[in-house]
């Protein structure tokens, strides 16, 4: 196979192609309307008080979350408000870097398992793709976590 090549003759890089295809593919979020859980949360009270945790689920009564280590139980009764995050770190995570090791791949067979009309060393080819999956997985996840901000998921009724 040959290389792809531009209108100079050029051949275009394995990091050229990487940052193309991921700027056109972007990134599909994960939803579900029937979803009512969110790895982080805050409950606010009738008396004022506001707790905060993680594992937040709430049902048709009553709303239950992580504190300290221990399971809380809250009656919707008593609620004014519920703030949730949807913990969306990993999952970009997971897309960055498989989306990279996708695309190495990719660039390896679309090079014909050469470089500049030698053959690529498969050992360091891996090597420098497990590196690459790495850093991406690590941008994905700061993405992740400074994008997931916090959202309004219950207000009580006016009483």
């Amino acid at each position: 196979m040959r290389p792809c090549v531009c209108a100079k003759g050029r051949a275009i890089s394995s990091l050229a192609l990487m940052v193309l295809a991921f700027a056109l593919t972007g990134y599909a979020e994960r939803t579900t309307a029937s979803e009512l859980r969110w790895s982080e949360g805050k409950v606010f009270l009738r008396d004022g008080r506001t707790v905060g945790g993680g594992n937040l689920e709430f049902g048709s009564d009553s709303a239950y979350l992580t504190v300290a280590g221990s399971r809380q139980s809250f009656a919707l009764a008593d609620v004014t408000m519920i703030q949730a995050k949807r913990g969306t770190a990993g999952t970009w995570a997971l897309g960055c870097g498989g989306g990279c090791l996708g695309l190495c791949g990719l660039s390896f067979v679309a090079a014909g398992g050469q470089l500049n009309g030698e053959p690529i060393n498969v050992g360091q080819y891996v090597l420098g793709s497990c590196l690459w999956t790495g850093i991406f997985a690590g941008i994905g996840y700061l993405i992740g976590a400074l994008t997931d901000s916090w959202q309004m998921v219950y207000v009580a009724p006016v009483k």
